[in-house]
């Protein structure tokens, strides 16, 4: 929202990505059920993981992890890495079936732990003139403090 906007500029940032909140918008992509899920997420249902790359044959360096909503998915391996690898032949699979039907229990919402600030689904512009109102609102209050 535009208050961590303004707090990361005047940390110093040059930027702030703002993908998970587009992500519930009504011009993105994903289906109306991946956008609820969004919505209803709090920050402690995110998990980083490499299980929705692998599990994809996607192999990431060391180190690099996505942040996704937690589900039936990422609860049952989590921890199970092992376990995991010796199943990845069968899970692809699965997981392809799960993605082709949109099955938010399986596939990657990938979101970060800003989800939950975002409480409904809005037209981009919308978001955009939000973001920037509440920008200017924070840094008009900072001005207070000189």
């Amino acid at each position: 929202d535009g208050r961590g906007m303004a707090a990361a500029l005047a940390l110093g940032m040059d930027g702030v990505m703002m993908g998970t909140r587009f992500l519930a918008s009504e011009e993105a992509l994903p289906s109306a059920r991946v956008k609820q899920c969004v919505v209803q997420a709090m920050a402690s249902d995110t998990v980083r993981t490499r299980l929705f790359d692998e599990v994809r044959g996607i192999d990431w360096p060391e180190g690099y992890r996505g942040r996704a909503i937690g589900n039936d998915f990422s609860a049952a391996w989590v921890g199970e890495e092992q376990a995991f690898a010796a199943s990845v032949d069968r899970l692809h699979a699965e997981y392809e079936t799960a993605m082709a039907a949109d099955d938010v229990s399986i596939k990657a919402i990938w979101a970060g732990e800003v989800a939950d600030l975002i409480k409904d689904i809005q037209p981009a512009q919308l978001i955009m003139e939000s973001t920037l109102r509440g920008y200017a609102d924070s840094i008009e209050r900072l001005r207070a403090f000189r």
